[in-house]
C-alpha cells in the first residue's frame, strides 16, 4: 500500500490531501495560526503544521507544487506578484526542509504538468481554478461544499503523480 501526502502550499491557505492505494482518503487546509501572523512567525506556524501532518500520515511520498509566477494583478501592479512569489518560495523552502528533516522522498510537480494530466487547458487563472474544481467533482464526486480550491489543487497534483507513475511529462523525452 503506497501512501501519498500532497500539498498545494500557498501564502495564506495550503491545501493537502492524503492518499492510500491511489485514492484520496482525507484532506484539509493549513493556515497560519493566528491568520494575522507575518514573516517568521507565519513560517514557524506553517512549519509546525506541515510537520504534524507528515508525522501523522507517515507517507511513502510527499508531493508539493512548484511555485510559478502568476498573472500581474491589474489593480495592485507587478510588485504584488513579486511579493506573492517571495512568500510562496519561503513557504516551499520551509516545507522542503521539514520533508528532508523527516527523511521522506519528495516530488515537486509543476502546475502545467498536473493541469495537463487533469485536462485543464485554460489560460486565465480563474478558468484554471474552475477546471480543477470540475475535475475533482467529476473524478471523485467532491463538490465545493466538500473541498475548497486549495484542496482541489492538492488532489489534482496527486492524481497527476499516480496516473503518470511519478513521471513528469515536462522531464520526459517523449
Amino acid at each position: 500500500m503506497k501512501k501519498i501526502l500532497s500539498f498545494d502550499q500557498a501564502a495564506n491557505v495550503s491545501g493537502w490531501s492524503y492518499w492510500e492505494d491511489r485514492k484520496p482518503k482525507e484532506w484539509g487546509v493549513i493556515t497560519p495560526i493566528p491568520k494575522s501572523l507575518k514573516d517568521g512567525p507565519r513560517l514557524s506556524s506553517l512549519r509546525k503544521q506541515f510537520k504534524a501532518l507528515i508525522e501523522k500520515y507517515n507517507p511513502d511520498m510527499v508531493l508539493i507544487e512548484n511555485p510559478v509566477g502568476g498573472e500581474e494583478d491589474k489593480e495592485k501592479g507587478p510588485e504584488n506578484n513579486w511579493k506573492t512569489m517571495q512568500t510562496l518560495c519561503q513557504v516551499q523552502g520551509v516545507l522542503i526542509q521539514v520533508i528532508d528533516e523527516l527523511k521522506k522522498p519528495i516530488e515537486i510537480i509543476s502546475p502545467s504538468s498536473w493541469q495537463f494530466t487533469c485536462r485543464i487547458h485554460a489560460r486565465e487563472r480563474e478558468a484554471r481554478k474552475l477546471g480543477a474544481r470540475k475535475f475533482v467533482e467529476k473524478e471523485y464526486g467532491l463538490d465545493e461544499t466538500q473541498v475548497v480550491q486549495d484542496i482541489c489543487d492538492s488532489i489534482c497534483i496527486a492524481y497527476h503523480y499516480i496516473t503518470t507513475d511519478g513521471v513528469d511529462p515536462e522531464r520526459c523525452a517523449w
